[in-house]
């Protein structure tokens, strides 16, 4: 009779072990990459994952719809900061240095924009002022 119960108890264990278990694949497997609203305000968080670009750089991904980055490339294309582009309310922590185009008010007449070196596209763009971007960091200039 107590060998019985045991094995009784043994065997509901188990199906409960299998039974969360799958659950947990099942939760797992559906999580996505789609955006997650973080409040009320409509602003939206992306997982922290990366992707490997074909030069080793990684990217992660940006909002709204939480796609990935695109990679560098070795050329010198510009890429241009849209009024989407620099209202991102987050930016990953990723360092795929670029060199913005920062647009400078000066007093008496117009003036070029400025290189300044920034951890990524994102955060770039989100400065406001940057008007584009290339890949890589600006080169210094020796005067």
């Amino acid at each position: 009779m107590y060998t019985s119960l045991l094995r009784a108890v043994g065997v509901l264990m188990l199906v409960a072990l299998i039974a969360v278990g799958v659950e947990a694949a099942r939760t797992y497997s559906t999580q996505t990459s789609e955006p997650m609203p973080a409040d009320d305000t409509g602003e939206v968080a992306c997982t922290a994952d990366a992707k490997q670009c074909p030069d080793g750089s990684f990217v992660g991904r940006t909002g709204p719809d939480c796609s990935f980055a695109p990679c560098p490339s070795n050329s010198s294309e510009q890429t241009v900061c849209t009024d989407e582009m620099k209202q991102a309310a987050f930016c990953t922590m990723e360092y795929a240095p670029v060199c913005g185009r920062v647009e400078v008010q000066c007093v008496t007449e117009p003036c070029d924009p400025v290189p300044e070196t920034f951890s990524n596209g994102c955060t770039a763009c989100a400065e406001g002022n940057v008007i584009s971007y290339t890949a890589g960091a600006c080169e210094t200039q020796v005067e």
